[in-house]
């Protein structure tokens, strides 16, 4: 499996209808140098009210976001080498590196 972004959104599972492009946590699996990720989220019409891309050249992780609401987080599974970001904050975890951020461009430096 390579360039995986998968997307999961933490709002209560009990209101079958909230905004989707809120507290959302992006994943981020195996990028493969030059390949783009990309995702389109909805809402429960079915109408697209998100747009995340990301990809991956050399030790340069480019993440583009557009619809996103407020701070949301990018997870990097798997990776916990991260030099610099451009927005955001870092923490390392078990799973890989969170990076958490509100802008729409993060630039990710690996080491």
């Amino acid at each position: 499996m390579s360039n995986v972004l998968a997307l999961l959104n933490f709002c209560s599972r009990i209101q079958p209808s909230y905004l989707y492009s809120k507290d959302v946590t992006l994943h981020l699996f195996e990028l493969q140098d030059g390949k783009l990720a990309a995702t389109d989220i909805y809402n429960t019409q079915g109408e697209k009210v998100c747009e995340v891309t990301a990809v991956k050249d050399g030790n340069l992780i480019t993440v583009k976001t557009n619809g996103l609401i407020g701070q949301y987080h990018i997870l990097l599974r798997n990776i916990n080498n991260i030099q610099t970001v451009s927005n955001g904050s870092v923490t390392q975890t078990s799973e890989g590196t969170i990076i958490t951020l509100a802008s729409e461009y993060v630039e990710i430096e690996l080491a």
